[in-house]
């Protein structure tokens, strides 16, 4: 809703954001208006800039070319205009890499000098870091709608010859193998370099959902039964840690200030973890 998008801006946004959300509905379909109004939700709550989260509103109808970008020059002003342009530009060339990574022939994973590079291609084609939040996540919301797809079959589909049933059901589930290997090789390490924790979390935790079924259930639940110890320890050390610089007047005299932070571990980074001391023989590295 408009009040979700709003959360995250001030309040005299509000007539901007429900113009430029009116203008798509005209010419969007419900679908895509959900699409819309979750991506631009999204990056509202990662950036909390009213342009760019006007951009994340308008960029796919100008892409489609069912809003003129002269339009939304003229609606929105020419910063939103460039922004939307170079939105629409970075999510083709998501969907452009991933046609000519991917499918000839048919890959099983990319190797990590592709996935740094497309990492690189992204950031270089964008004008503005906003936009590098935007392609984020929107690959997280397409991941998601691509496993909610995989997951049931509706009333539309099931109406279909068994034989087309099963071609669509093989197209939406390498549709999401890959959307879910790019999570974890691609767009994750990227809002990790950009210091997006919590965008980098979500892309890990659909991607080790979706590849991983099996290991994500059994890592998050024994990191659910033991959060509670988990955050005592955690806290007992952040403690320790403040105590030892307080101490230190060598490096307090030397800052303004200092803060002491610490997270548990997703399941993801858990598991790699476990995989890494699994190689190294049973010990930590």
């Amino acid at each position: 809703s408009l009040d979700s998008i709003l959360r995250f801006l001030d309040v005299d946004d509000k007539d901007d954001i429900r113009r430029a959300l009116h203008l798509v509905s005209q010419v969007a379909s419900p679908a895509d208006m959900l699409f819309v109004r979750e991506t631009s939700q999204m990056v509202a709550e990662a950036c909390g800039d009213k342009d760019m989260v006007l951009a994340a509103i308008l960029f796919q109808a100008v892409r489609d070319g069912q809003i003129a970008l002269s339009d939304v020059k003229e609606e929105m002003g020419e910063n939103v205009a460039t922004l939307t342009h170079s939105c629409a530009e970075v999510i083709q060339l998501q969907s452009d890499s991933r046609e000519l990574l991917w499918s000839s022939p048919p890959q099983g994973r990319i190797a990590p000098s592709q996935a740094e590079n497309l990492g690189n291609m992204l950031i270089a084609m964008s004008t503005d870091w906003r936009v590098v939040t935007l392609a984020l996540v929107h690959h997280l919301r397409h991941l998601s709608t691509l496993m909610e797809a995989c997951a049931a079959f509706g009333p539309v589909e099931e109406a279909f010859e068994p034989q087309l049933m099963e071609v669509l059901r093989r197209r939406r589930t390498r549709a999401a193998f890959v959307a879910a290997r790019e999570a974890l090789d691609v767009y994750a390490p990227l809002a990790n370099r950009l210091g997006m924790n919590q965008l980098k979390n979500d892309l890990e935790n659909l991607g080790f959902q979706h590849l991983y079924p099996h290991q994500h259930r059994l890592i998050t639940e024994q990191l659910a039964e033991r959060a509670e110890k988990h955050e005592v320890l955690l806290s007992e050390q952040l403690l320790v840690l403040k105590r030892v610089l307080q101490e230190d007047t060598v490096f307090m005299n030397n800052i303004d200030h200092v803060v002491v932070e610490g997270r548990q571990k997703s399941p993801y980074s858990t598991w790699r973890k476990l995989l890494k001391i699994t190689q190294n023989g049973g010990r930590p590295r």
